[in-house]
């Protein structure tokens, strides 16, 4: 098999989600037999998952505080990324100096956006518009562009039809995802208890999760809570509710400490407004574990309400909170849906989505 070079521009390399995804794509790559870098600034290297040895890590300058250093660093990312065969954008910001290293013959440039207008919901005024148009007119560069999700290649084929795509699914590293309950978190649940990743960002939906929270306590339902999240901004929104809920922060280390988690907890709930995927619930149904989740976009690739999941739609908290109160009451359909996402966690593997990847790089090579 022919092997090829890639550069993967990155703001940060820390604990996000589509962090976690890149950096099992270059491990996976790099296992393959090909080459990998990683350009990062110096002070966002801060990774919590796994980087294989063989990737190099290029830094450019720090950023710090100030929101205007990263310009800098797209000036840098210009000229530092390496002559590759690939370069590989994954956020619309990453997109134009990818492009214009290509420009400069530093490799060809391709486009792999995991979330779809997940930024500027979190802004307003005329920052909200700017970033809306900036990340639009991404999708009109010429570059292949890579989608997760049929709804997420339908998104962008409705801002560009003649736009070079391919969708390759995410999935679950092999052997990683599956029931595997622990006793201390099974004994130390006094009621049934509901998983959820708090995060700050606007489109996440955790104003419509709290307010979904007070409903349920209002009617006096008995649930206890667990958030995983290293966001202090995010977990002190919950501690108006310390006085009538039980609420437990978890800081797993790894996936095995995340499986355990998912296998122990009765059910896992995600308020987004948009999601480009959404791995923490399919994490959750190949560990057996049912979800509640909002109509976010991507995710409708592997829920389907009243199959594997209930599925409500975003910004509704009080239907949230209706569905949230029928799955903590139904253990029927607890136990269906936890037995039809089992099903579904087999069918996504991370392995596959590698495979895809590969092969779509080396026929453009």
């Amino acid at each position: 098999m022919r092997k090829f070079s890639i550069a993967i521009p990155m703001f940060s390399v820390k604990h996000h989600g589509g962090t976690r995804v890149l950096l099992q794509l270059a491990n996976s790559l790099v296992e393959r037999g090909h080459s990998v870098t990683i350009l990062t600034p110096e002070d966002k290297y801060a990774p919590i998952y796994s980087v294989n040895k063989r990737i190099k890590i290029k830094f450019t300058s720090k950023i710090g505080n100030n929101k205007f250093f990263y310009l800098k660093t797209l000036l840098e990312f210009i000229f530092k990324i390496p002559k590759s065969d690939f370069i590989l954008a994954n956020f619309f910001p990453t997109l134009y100096p990818s492009f214009l290293a290509e420009k400069l013959g530093k490799g060809k440039t391709i486009y792999f956006p995991q979330g779809m207008e997940e930024t500027s919901p979190n802004y307003k005024g005329l920052i909200n518009l700017l970033l809306s148009s900036t990340e639009k007119s991404t999708f009109k560069i010429k570059a292949p562009i890579i989608a997760t999700t049929k709804w997420g290649a339908r998104k962008l084929l409705n801002f560009n039809r003649n736009i070079d795509l391919r969708i390759i699914n995410l999935g679950l590293p092999d052997n990683t995802f599956f029931p595997d309950p622990d006793p201390k978190f099974i004994n130390m649940k006094i009621n049934k208890a509901i998983l959820y990743f708090p995060r700050s960002q606007k489109v996440k939906g955790l104003e419509d999760f709290l307010q979904a929270l007070d409903i349920l306590i209002k009617k006096n339902i008995k649930f206890e809570l667990w958030l995983i999240s290293k966001e202090t901004q995010s977990l002190s929104k919950f501690n108006h509710l310390k006085s009538s809920l039980k609420i437990g922060v978890l800081f797993p280390l790894n996936d095995q400490d995340l499986r355990r988690i998912y296998s122990s907890t009765d059910l896992l709930v995600n308020s987004s407004w948009v999601e480009g995927f959404c791995l923490p619930v399919l994490e959750a149904m190949a560990c057996g574990t049912p979800s509640i989740l909002t109509d976010s976009g991507g995710p409708r690739e592997y829920a389907k309400n009243n199959y594997n999941c209930l599925m409500v739609p975003p910004k509704k908290p009080d239907l949230l909170a209706q569905a949230i109160k029928k799955m903590l009451e139904d253990e029927e359909l607890r136990n269906k849906l936890a037995v039809n996402a089992l099903k579904t966690g087999e069918k996504f593997k991370f392995s596959k989505f590698v495979e895809e990847f590969e092969k779509f790089l080396i026929n453009l090579k």
